[in-house]
């Protein structure tokens, strides 16, 4: 009995991290999208890079680290 209310416990907590990482991901997309069409001084290589791997995580994995961190 315990584990089956421990486990509805977690999907609430799940979904609304899964939420939030396609809200995080949608950011970092739109930002993302800004930064290469007005390309400011600053917007070096490195950060191009950085940001593209970023956006490139599989979604299972990314999903799975923002509710390690919750829990």
């Amino acid at each position: 009995m315990m584990r089956d209310s421990a486990r509805q416990g977690r999907k609430p907590k799940r979904a609304k991290a899964i939420g939030k990482q396609e809200k995080l991901y949608d950011a970092l997309k739109l930002l993302f999208d800004l930064l290469e069409t007005y390309a400011p001084v600053w917007y070096e290589k490195r950060y191009h890079d950085q940001a593209e791997a970023a956006l490139k995580l599989p979604p299972a994995r990314t999903r799975m680290f923002i509710i390690e961190k919750e829990i």
